[in-house]
């Protein structure tokens, strides 16, 4: 189901566009694989790392200091990638572009739900946000929480996570929390790997576009639409950096966070919900 309509923010007039899973052709999944790469390098600073040590080198350590975002073609572009002053070892893409274009296809595969923000005048991709349904165990695996180098061609790694773990944790949250989470365990104690959740992926904006309530207005978007379109009684799961909108408003919707999830040592922390709390928190701000 391909819906849009048209957004005004200062300076830009927007299409949004409201996306299944059965709307996304090849073309589009390479579109929003690059796009994510690319504000992932650049506004997060993910951009390479030494696979012995997993800590990611930002733009500026690698390609030297630049004015504003640098483009995908120059980010792929790279020869030479710098090697460990030490140990001589040559670092790899954090976000590896055929892994990355290979692991959208895995998420999209799933039952998928995306809004994306183009320009007007050009059709741009300026701006997306999709979320899945996955059993528990598979958002795992489908996400960072397993390996946090998902998205690069290193086939092991010293810093991959337990399974039995992020479910013990995400069990002793919910322990405390019974009547909220009520209407996701049903007749349950506990959730298990065969648990069905939602997992909203992440929000991701051109330069251009952020910091004009862009992010908010996007999420609220994105949780009324999958409103029509799935069951609000699952759990819902996402990956979030403290301080940032998704994690306002998720928290604002009622989540809660998880500790130890994704690791102690982690800055980015795991939030849970049941998806029924967004979806009333975003048709507050529906976007008519």
């Amino acid at each position: 189901m391909n819906m849009s309509q048209t957004l005004e923010i200062p300076g830009h007039l927007l299409q949004v566009q409201r996306l299944t899973s059965a709307d996304v052709t090849p073309e589009l999944t390479k579109e929003i694989a690059d796009f994510f790469r690319y504000i992932f390098a650049n506004a997060y600073g993910q951009y390479a790392f030494f696979p012995s040590e997993g800590k990611a080198l930002t733009t500026e350590e690698v390609l030297g200091e630049s004015e504003g975002y640098v483009s995908l073609q120059e980010l792929d572009g790279l020869k030479n990638f710098p090697l460990h002053p030490e140990t001589e070892e040559e670092a790899i893409f954090w976000h590896d572009p055929e892994v990355t274009l290979k692991r959208m296809r895995e998420k999209f595969q799933k039952q998928a739900h995306l809004v994306l923000l183009r320009k007007q005048e050009n059709e741009q991709l300026v701006g997306m946000t999709f979320g899945y349904e996955a059993t528990l165990k598979d958002s795992f695996h489908h996400e960072e929480w397993h390996n946090p180098h998902h998205y690069s061609r290193l086939e092991t790694s010293p810093f991959l996570r337990d399974y039995a773990t992020f479910e013990n944790a995400i069990n002793e949250a919910m322990a405390g929390n019974r009547e909220r989470f009520g209407s996701v365990l049903g007749n349950k104690n506990a959730v298990d790997a065969d648990t069905i959740t939602y997992v909203w992926n992440c929000i991701a904006l051109a330069p251009r576009i952020t910091g004009r309530g862009t992010g908010g207005i996007l999420a609220s978007t994105f949780f009324q639409w999958i409103s029509e379109q799935t069951d609000p009684n699952v759990l819902q799961l996402a990956e979030v950096i403290p301080g940032s909108t998704a994690h306002g408003m998720l928290t604002k919707g009622g989540a809660i966070e998880v500790p130890g999830a994704l690791g102690e040592a982690n800055p980015i922390g795991l939030v849970i919900t049941p998806l029924s709390k967004l979806i009333l928190e975003a048709n507050k701000k529906r976007l008519k």
